[in-house]
């Protein structure tokens, strides 16, 4: 996600920074959707880690 997401610049209204709304918007995607995943009573723990991982590499990646 994280590697496409970026050329979607484009299509974002004009009023929003340049620098990283893309990966603003994903960052708030995955953690919207890892609340509903991580509550749910199977969620592996290997969810646990791909979820934290693609986390770090965004917050990386926008230098939150």
């Amino acid at each position: 996600m994280a590697k496409y997401g970026q050329n979607l610049i484009n299509l974002l209204p004009k009023d929003i920074s340049n620098e990283f709304p893309s990966y603003a918007c994903m960052l708030g995607n995955v953690l919207e959707t890892a609340g509903i995943a991580l509550s749910h009573p199977l969620c592996s723990f290997d969810m646990v880690r791909s979820l934290f991982t693609v986390v770090h590499l965004v917050q990386e990646l926008i230098k939150v």
